[in-house]
């Protein structure tokens, strides 16, 4: 998103050293270390507690008292903004919630001058406009770092006061219904799995209770169907067939494929055995244990993902996708695998993995509500992409002053 050309009559250009105080960190004899944290005190803020614009205080770093008040700069008031010079370039964050704390040397203080607002000055910082300032000033070493003398340089328009809150106060709302959208997602995706964990539990004393003592079978005796493709590797195209990596297989979803093989190819290369709905794909190295179930067989598989489909009449197989995320079985799996470095299981290790096989109407039963559940998160990740949308829509207008 490049800067409007011609900026709304009362706005002007600025920089940003001429809008804001920029204070560094204390990088002298006084910086705490490790030795130096302790369980309660001032906040040490570092970079990775920036998370999603807000101060993640579940990791937060304390230091003493006695500590914090031999540091010479880099104190942080209510007020200040927070952005990233080393590493995780512009990320940044609003001082809300602390009246006092200190930071690391990743970071630098931003103080607002009068002439701007700081959820103004935060929404600019956070924006594609302001994000694009990064790589005129990115030294483009392999540990990139910018200097807060380059910072001071970066370009911002500026409104009247009282525009600066009407475009900040449209942002925050739409980011905030963003934001509940997402949460939604989160918490139907939860009630599945808690569900799970009330119907079936999550280690072996819990499925012996809610399944009784001998509902155990070992994969093997209750899969049909194994399709393993470990040791090929398939010619790729620019288009054609997705082909599902194990790299693309993430928190019980296949994500989108940008690897394919040419539609013709696909009958050779699949040709020990095809996918159907609902398959479960496993992967077994790199990363070890990821699970997700098919949603549409044309796909065809990589290396490191193997395909299970249970035996119908004693395991369904979107209780086996359940059951396969459950501690009991992946304490299995781990125990199982092998390798240092980069952890691995075998088909023949994994077939001997032990999983509950509760009644049948129980699995069916546990089915049919994920699949009202999956159909409820689907509308929710529409309407999430509707409100994304719109907020990405009012950012590229509102620093051009078309709000």
């Amino acid at each position: 998103m490049s800067k409007p050309t011609k900026l709304p009559e009362g706005w002007k250009l600025v920089s940003l050293g001429e809008v804001g105080t920029l204070i560094n960190g204390d990088r002298g004899k006084n910086y705490p270390s490790q030795k130096d944290f302790v369980d309660n005190g001032v906040p040490f803020i570092n970079a990775g507690h920036i998370q999603n614009g807000e101060i993640d205080f579940e990791s937060m770093n304390f230091i003493s008292r006695k500590r914090f008040d031999l540091l010479g700069s880099g104190k942080v008031k209510s007020g200040d903004i927070l952005y990233c010079l080393r590493g995780s370039l512009g990320k940044t964050a609003i001082i809300k919630d602390i009246q006092e704390g200190a930071i690391a040397s990743s970071l630098v203080i931003i103080r607002p001058s009068e002439q701007i607002r700081t959820d103004y000055f935060y929404r600019y910082l956070a924006s594609p406009i302001g994000q694009a300032e990064i790589y005129k000033y990115d030294n483009g070493s392999s540990q990139p770092n910018l200097s807060a003398q380059s910072l001071k340089q970066y370009q911002l328009p500026l409104p009247p006061l009282e525009e600066q809150r009407r475009i900040a106060a449209i942002l925050d709302k739409a980011d905030g219904v963003r934001r509940k959208r997402k949460e939604a997602i989160r918490l139907t995706e939860e009630l599945l799995r808690s569900t799970f964990l009330e119907m079936f539990g999550d280690s072996e004393r819990n499925f012996r209770e809610h399944c009784g003592q001998d509902c155990f079978l070992p994969l093997e005796k209750c899969i049909e169907r194994f399709i393993d493709y470990r040791g090929k590797t398939p010619t790729k195209a620019n288009s054609g067939v997705p082909l599902i990596t194990a790299k693309i297989i993430k928190n019980g979803r296949i994500q989108p494929p940008n690897e394919f093989i040419a539609r013709e190819n696909y009958d050779s290369w699949m040709r020990r055995g095809l996918p159907q709905l609902g398959d479960v794909l496993f992967t077994t190295e790199a990363p070890l244990g990821e699970v997700a179930q098919v949603d549409d067989p044309d796909i065809a598989l990589a290396q490191r993902v193997l395909l299970m489909r249970g035996k119908s009449n004693i395991l369904d197989n979107t209780y086996l996708f359940g059951t396969l995320q459950s501690s009991f079985v992946r304490d299995q799996i781990e125990r199982r695998s092998t390798g240092s470095t980069v952890k691995g299981i075998r088909q023949k290790e994994l077939r001997k993995v032990v999983i509950p096989i509760p009644p049948i109407f129980l699995q069916r039963k546990y089915a049919s509500f994920a699949v009202s559940q999956q159909k409820c998160t689907d509308r929710q990740k529409l309407l999430f992409k509707e409100s994304e949308n719109l907020f990405n829509s009012l950012l590229q207008r509102a620093f051009r002053g078309e709000l």
